[in-house]
């Protein structure tokens, strides 16, 4: 009698597990379900800026000046306008360090000239120089950081960097170890001495935690090698 009961409860049970499961099933030629477009991620690539776009680079300039001075400027285009003016070589050098050496220009303008000549190479070398140690402040740091993505580097380059390390700014030392650590090996190459420097400026307590940990970072961009060996 309890043998049927049971019987009778398993029948049931797989009667009702296979209610359950009544929707369609998948089959071996089943194709997947498309995703919704809602679904799909699509990067869109960063268009070129067309060469027409401006007639002049003092009139690239001139629309950065105007947008900085509505006091919403789109990063964006500032973006676009750098890539413009860096698209126009070292042809553009000339105009580019004029503006940054114009204390006169808008701040925003001076920096866009100092970004722009940084990718020129060594065409815009001996602006960034002079403008690492010019005022404003913003500028000089802006300055700073931009000489390490001149390419090539050179031993200047390097050693005016070094000379910043030793600055009575904390934001303009933090700028030199961060284009220190930009420009990598080349940098040491540059001053075989700058090693031995990164690692008395990370072993030394007095110094800002900040500091140090920048340190620490150059060193292993300028040497990734052997670079920490000393560190402690």
């Amino acid at each position: 009698m309890e043998l049927g009961k049971a019987r009778q409860l398993f029948l049931l049970t797989l009667v009702a597990l296979n209610l359950m499961g009544c929707g369609d099933r998948p089959t071996a030629s089943s194709k997947p379900a498309k995703k919704k477009k809602s679904e799909a991620v699509e990067v869109q690539p960063v268009a070129d800026v067309p060469p027409a776009t401006y007639a002049s680079v003092p009139e690239a300039l001139a629309a950065v000046e105007e947008m900085s001075a509505s006091g919403n400027p789109s990063s964006q285009e500032l973006m676009r306008i750098e890539q413009w003016l860096s698209s126009k070589g070292t042809q553009a050098a000339p105009e580019l360090s004029t503006a940054l050496a114009d204390s006169n220009r808008h701040l925003a303008v001076r920096i866009t000239a100092c970004r722009a000549l940084s990718r020129l190479g060594a065409a815009g070398k001996e602006p960034l120089l002079n403008a690492s140690s010019a005022e404003p402040r913003q500028l000089r740091l802006k300055a700073t950081e931009c000489l390490g993505r001149i390419t090539p580097t050179d031993k200047a380059i390097v050693d005016n960097l070094v000379a910043s390390l030793e600055h009575k700014d904390f934001d303009q030392r933090k700028a030199a170890l961060t284009a220190l650590a930009t420009i990598g090996p080349a940098a040491s190459k540059a001053e075989p001495k700058l090693v031995d420097k990164l690692t008395t400026l990370l072993n030394d307590t007095k110094q800002d935690e900040t500091i140090r940990g920048l340190a620490k970072t150059a060193l292993k961009k300028v040497d990734p090698r052997t670079g920490l060996q000393n560190a402690h």
